[in-house]
């Protein structure tokens, strides 16, 4: 009698054994790479550069956040789950595979582009100045993360 799962093994071997690349494709992160995203050897996998710019932004995102809190608390907490939510899904993005990786950028990107129109509204309702120095990190974070949907 056969062992139990032994043909699912059988099964899986031979398709991965039989697959093949489609000529003039790489993998997700070599697509990364010629899209200009560089990804570095952390200790524990594989963590992209734009990760300790989106936890600088966040840091720089506090003294205005403060600031909106005091105007508009409901603002203020959306804020600042957008800005966490797109360090969290690129953090997990970083560590999934397949459509999943692809999900949680998508995920972060979103995330990114609501931070944004929240920090925008701030300043369109004079709760804060506009920082164009943050402003572009943010901008940067959100072309990064265009780049890591598609791959």
């Amino acid at each position: 009698m056969p062992h139990p799962g032994r043909g699912r093994r059988r099964g899986r071997r031979c398709l991965l054994a039989g697959a093949r690349k489609q000529p003039g494709h790489g993998t997700r992160e070599q697509a990364a790479g010629w899209a200009g995203v560089r990804v570095q050897r952390a200790r524990k996998g594989n963590m992209l550069r734009i990760y300790p710019i989106v936890l600088e932004v966040l840091k720089q995102l506090q003294p205005a956040l403060r600031r909106i809190e005091v105007q508009d608390r409901d603002l203020a907490r959306q804020l600042r789950r957008a800005s966490a939510s797109i360090a969290l899904n690129l953090g997990e993005g970083m560590y999934s595979r397949g459509q999943n990786r692809q999900a949680r950028y998508h995920s972060a990107l979103g995330s990114a582009r609501e931070t944004l129109s929240c920090l925008e509204v701030a300043a369109l309702s004079s709760y804060v100045e506009e920082d164009a120095q943050l402003w572009d990190q943010l901008d940067r974070i959100v072309g990064t993360l265009v780049l890591l949907a598609r791959a």
